[in-house]
């Protein structure tokens, strides 16, 4: 094994996300670290980008609990308007 040690930077991306994360930490009452564990990042001349593969799922993801948003406060305005 190598000593060698390399330095990197995080393109703004990075850095973007991590704190949309603890947003969404927040905001769904789960431990910050369960989702910084499933960042996926890959490095172009020693600066660290998201992995796309990664920003694909995270859209998903978003568009799903948006999804969800939607249903429920559709939900809610059905409760309010039929009481």
């Amino acid at each position: 094994m190598s000593n060698e040690t390399q330095t990197f930077k995080m393109d703004d991306e990075v850095l973007h996300r991590f704190v949309q994360i603890f947003q969404e930490a927040m905001l769904l009452g789960v431990d910050v670290s369960d989702i910084m564990r499933q960042v996926k990042l890959v490095s172009v001349n020693q600066v660290l980008f998201l992995d796309p593969e990664y920003k694909k799922d995270v859209k998903s993801q978003h568009e799903k609990l948006l999804e969800e948003a939607e249903k429920i406060q559709k939900e809610l305005l059905d409760t309010i308007t039929n009481n």
